[in-house]
């Protein structure tokens, strides 16, 4: 009974060295490869060409084409071997590389064969990224938890722009009403205005007209009367022959000798008279030449009197009011709100088209809208405004790199926010911005500028670079870069170099 024992514990201790044998000889398989080196008799080569004993692996002969039944020695030219690293980052190296006197995996496992001593630095080495890993789980942790904090805040600012919008549209339509009343009230006065012009000018040329009747029958009147006068002279005129016997009984007067035109105008008088013709004044006829001063100061010999009495009637002291007298000024016609109404209606444009940006799924970025932030470069500020612009500024000049356009989306998540039609550039394209999350994937070659939107506890513009002339560069920090997916691949990844 007791060499049975012996005999059963012997076995048992063979058992445990063939284990611990074939765990040595398995080293080097990569983890996802750990199921085809299971078998306890068998091994198939990975690309099917041959299938060995199980103990011809890490035999230090290469059996398969492919390699793969030497995962952990240096005998086959094509095999790689797997650095496990754990407290770091696991990685394949060439199969030549091993036991070949250098220490390539951090844990030493490369130098199995006692060539040289390797001491394991992984959690050295691993220790930075691991506070980096750390870190930015931290980060993604808290700007999710940071992110309700702006969904709500969005959403409050949401709420916000359609009230504003429903309020602008009830002021446009009240104004809209008072613009409509005001048109009917200016339509009414300007129908006024006319009416009052049309009988204004009626009444002054009738009474024109009943100033030159009056005066034609005082001009008639007057011109009677002088003839009366002038044939009442002719009358008294003594003739020839009473002259002459006069002159003989009293003796011949001297009497001054008549202007033959005198003569000539009193015979025509006379005739007038004598033919029974209207006498013409011609003080009144036109055909007399005033000599008094012209209104002018100046005497003028072609001034008829005519001309003068016209000339006291058309031109008084107080000029006549003119028809635009009756007008209100013009500036009263411009109503006071049409200017409100216009900054009323693009204000509400705006809020339109704000109420249909991208702002993400849960409207966080919303919270953002049109917040600044600036970064100096050498003498230029460069300045960004989210969802509205980007600017470059130079002392008191600026130059335009682009207003908000749209996002490119990753995994479901908005990733690149782009800026376009920017300024011209001397010589160069037209200047544009472009945002991008996180982790961005690799720039496409349509893709010339962009700012990558890193995790971070609060909103920083981080750097400005010009890459190439015209083409810009920047990085903004913010929570809302920062996912709870993020965080656990983080996660992931410290759990991996830390077994």
């Amino acid at each position: 009974m007791a060499g049975a024992g012996r005999a059963l514990a012997m076995v048992s201790m063979l058992a445990l060295v063939a284990m611990s044998v074939q765990s040595e000889e398995m080293r080097g398989v990569q983890p996802e490869d750990a199921h085809l080196y299971a078998k306890k008799d068998m091994f198939t080569c990975k690309d099917g060409s041959s299938t060995i004993s199980i103990d011809k692996v890490n035999d230090e002969f290469c059996d398969c084409n492919d390699g793969s039944d030497e995962p952990g020695t240096a005998a086959c030219s094509n095999g790689v071997f797997w650095c496990a690293n754990k407290g770091w980052k696991a990685k394949l190296l060439f199969s030549s590389r091993v036991n070949d006197g250098v220490c390539d995996c951090c844990d030493g496992s490369d130098e199995h064969a006692g060539i040289v001593t390797c001491v394991n630095r992984c959690q050295e080495e691993g220790a930075e990224q691991r506070n980096i890993l750390m870190r930015s789980i931290q980060l993604h942790e808290q700007g999710v938890a940071k992110r309700s904090d702006y969904v709500a805040r969005a959403h409050a600012f949401r709420e916000a722009v359609f009230k504003r919008r429903d309020e602008l549209g009830n002021l446009i339509q009240e104004v809209s009403q008072k613009l409509d009343g005001f048109q009917a009230q200016r339509d009414e006065l300007n129908k006024k205005i006319s009416e009052e012009t049309e009988e204004r000018l009626r009444q002054e040329q009738e009474a024109r007209e009943a100033e030159e009747k009056k005066r034609a029958e005082e001009e008639q009147k007057r011109a009677e009367e002088l003839a009366a006068q002038q044939a009442e002279m002719a009358n008294q005129v003594p003739s020839g022959e009473e002259i002459k016997s006069s002159g003989d009984e009293f003796g011949s007067p001297e009497v001054p000798p008549m202007a033959p035109q005198a003569v000539d105008d009193l015979g025509e008088t006379q005739q007038v008279v004598q033919e029974g013709k209207g006498y013409e004044d011609p003080y009144y006829s036109g055909k007399h030449v005033d000599k008094r001063p012209s209104p002018t100061g100046n005497p003028d010999p072609n001034t008829h009197v005519d001309d003068w009495y016209s000339y006291d009637n058309d031109h008084t002291d107080e000029e006549k009011p003119s028809e635009d007298e009756y007008r209100p000024p013009e500036e009263e016609y411009k109503p006071p709100e049409e200017r409100p109404k216009t900054e009323a209606e693009s204000e509400s444009e705006l809020a339109v088209k704000v109420l249909e940006y991208d702002f993400g799924p849960d409207m966080a970025f919303m919270a953002l809208y049109d917040k600044c932030y600036e970064q100096q470069v050498q003498q230029y500020t460069y300045e960004i405004c989210m969802f509205r612009h980007a600017k470059q500024k130079d002392g008191g000049s600026e130059q335009n790199l682009g207003t908000w356009s749209h996002w490119t989306h990753e995994n479901g998540h908005n990733s690149v926010m782009h800026y376009t039609n920017g300024g011209g550039c001397w010589n160069g394209p037209a200047r544009s911005m472009k945002e991008q999350q996180a982790l961005p994937p690799a720039r496409s070659a349509d893709i010339l500028e962009q700012v990558s939107m890193i995790c971070g506890e609060d909103e920083f513009l981080v750097s400005v670079q010009e890459p190439s002339r015209c083409v810009y560069e920047m990085e903004f920090m913010t929570p809302l870069a920062c996912s709870a997916h993020r965080a656990q691949e983080a996660r992931e990844q410290l759990l991996a170099i830390s077994h």
